[in-house]
């Protein structure tokens, strides 16, 4: 290894064959193999996911650095898999995850989301990396090469990592690795994940994506929560929408890649308030699984409509994150169709109403880190149910393997959500529209623990960034005010514009959990206060 003082243990990578150039760094490295143990429940379903998206941790180094990287670090591995490719996982003693896109590698932009990580014009410090010097406007041939290298940041190998110990002993915050005595302070695990590619590159990309969105979240209404033995509720028949035509009705739509069992369980968490909705609305409650990334929000809701026969029919809607915007699309062309669909009243909570900055070029596959990196932590200092963010990242890690190959991707289930897109331009001009609406927002903060992680954290790693929000209150995902008051998210690309229906200025309609709330974009329904909300806002 040269232009560093790592030291290689036993001379265990060099009999691998890997390869690490590290200008500036000072301290040891070690081969760990292909396994890698896993000691919390977090972090097992974070293997699991990469398990389900076909990702396999193939080669393991532990490496601790006692001086910062003055450079680039490069990392070269033998590719063990014909016809794949590979992604560099890097887990620190801070708990931060992040991923690294081999060298060589650009995704082709798309006209709906350009510079996607890992592009010359790209950050260098945001989400998947990538070498602009060696990087080339075409993937290469992924079984061109037995060896795979990656160029990682100097950031993410700064030095002045005091902390590290520090946050080991603070209710074993984060995983504990068996590194070798000479390692430093500054330990990491770098993890190489590989997967096959012949269906991923070329233009197959977005229609493989498209084909296992629909797959794994096809679109579905079914009668929720699901009750007795059932692990979701039966699907409607004909004969259902008219049980539904003989009073109001209470339907549920989740947001991006969940579903209404894991978006809304936090409602389980006492006795009364799905006792009491059921009462109110006659067991006329109803669940819109649906697509949310291969598909705008407008076609769910036009898929939704085409399921309703000629009835008349009363809804409430109770929405989390993305789908407040779908359901926002079924007032509106449910009103421009003419049809016997009454929308009396949407209850928002965390939805991007005015657009999310989250999703925007530079930072929605940075979402890959966070929710990595959450994930991960043990189960008593988890923000939110484990395997209802274990789903989210299944389906940004499907997004992460496809633009990893240089394939140009459309999300337009994405793109809806950003500032100024044209989805929520036509959204805001919607005419006819009345229902009542109600809104709930966080303003998260971490708590005292989760704070010695965060507030130690470089910008790459932080879980919480509030520069990604120009500085506005955020649940993590979503700008607090932005859920009842859209005109409030600024974009310089755009005039606001009134929008029909909002701001939410009513106190007695809008709930706000925080400053400073426990409470995130993935968990809101776990709060006791949004479970009455519920319960105010929803007579039946």
């Amino acid at each position: 290894m040269a232009e560093n003082n790592l030291i290689d243990v036993d001379g265990k990578l060099a009999a691998a064959g890997i390869k690490i150039t590290a200008p500036g760094l000072s301290g040891s490295a070690e081969y760990l193999g292909d396994e890698l143990k896993v000691r919390t429940p977090g972090g097992q379903l974070f293997h699991n996911a990469l398990a389900n998206s076909g990702l396999s941790a193939t080669t393991h180094i532990a490496l601790g650095h006692s001086t910062p990287a003055t450079g680039q670090v490069k990392i070269s591995v033998p590719k063990r898999a014909p016809g794949s490719n590979a992604l560099l996982l890097i887990h620190d003693s801070t708990g931060a995850l992040s991923w690294h896109a081999p060298d060589g590698i650009i995704p082709r932009s798309s006209e709906t989301v350009r510079l996607p990580p890992g592009s010359a014009a790209a950050p260098a410090d945001d989400g998947v990396t990538v070498s602009a010097a060696e990087s080339s406007t075409t993937a290469p041939d992924p079984a061109a090469t037995g060896t795979v290298s990656f160029t990682v940041p100097a950031t993410r190998f700064a030095a002045g990592n005091q902390h590290a110990g520090l946050l080991s002993r603070i209710a074993g915050l984060v995983e504990h690795f068996h590194f070798h005595p000479g390692l430093g302070s500054a330990s990491k695990v770098l993890s190489v994940v590989e997967y096959p590619v012949e269906h991923l590159v070329g233009e197959l990309g977005a229609k493989w994506f498209a084909d296992w969105e629909h797959n794994k979240h096809p679109s579905v209404v079914r009668w929720f929560p699901a009750e007795g033995n059932l692990t979701v509720g039966e699907p409607l028949s004909p004969t259902n929408w008219h049980q539904l035509a003989q009073g109001p009705t209470l339907l549920f739509i989740h947001g991006i890649f969940s579903s209404c069992e894991a978006g809304f369980a936090g409602i389980r968490h006492d006795n009364s308030t799905w006792p009491l909705l059921r009462q109110r609305y006659g067991n006329r409650i109803i669940g819109f699984d649906h697509p949310t990334g291969s598909v705008g929000p407008a076609d769910n809701a036009e898929w939704f409509l085409d399921q309703i026969p000629n009835v008349n029919l009363d809804l409430d809607i109770v929405c989390h994150s993305r789908g407040g915007l779908v359901a926002r699309s079924i007032a509106a062309q449910a009103a421009q169709r003419g049809m016997t669909v009454n929308i009396r009243r949407i209850v928002f909570a965390a939805t991007p109403n005015g657009g999310s900055q989250i999703t925007m070029t530079q930072n929605w596959v940075g979402m890959v880190n966070r929710i990595s990196s959450v994930l991960t932590l043990p189960a008593k200092i988890l923000p939110a149910p484990a395997d209802a963010i274990s789903g989210v990242l299944a389906g940004l890690l499907e997004v992460l393997k496809i633009v990893a190959v240089g394939v140009a991707l459309d999300l337009p289930g994405l793109e809806a959500m950003t500032l100024g897109s044209q989805f929520l331009r036509s959204l805001a001009q919607a005419a006819n529209v009345t229902p009542e609406y109600f809104a709930a927002a966080a303003d998260f903060e971490p708590g005292p623990v989760l704070a010695n992680l965060f507030n130690r954290l470089d910008d790459e790693g932080r879980v919480v960034d509030s520069e990604i929000f120009d500085g506005v209150h955020n649940d993590i995902a979503v700008p607090t005010e932005g859920v009842w008051n859209p005109a409030s998210i600024k974009d310089p690309n755009s005039p606001a514009t009134p929008i029909p229906g909002f701001p939410i200025d009513d106190p007695a309609r809008r709930l706000v959990i925080g400053p400073g709330s426990v409470y995130w974009h993935c968990d809101y329904f776990d709060d006791p206060a949004m479970r009455a909300a519920l319960l105010q806002w929803l007579p039946g």
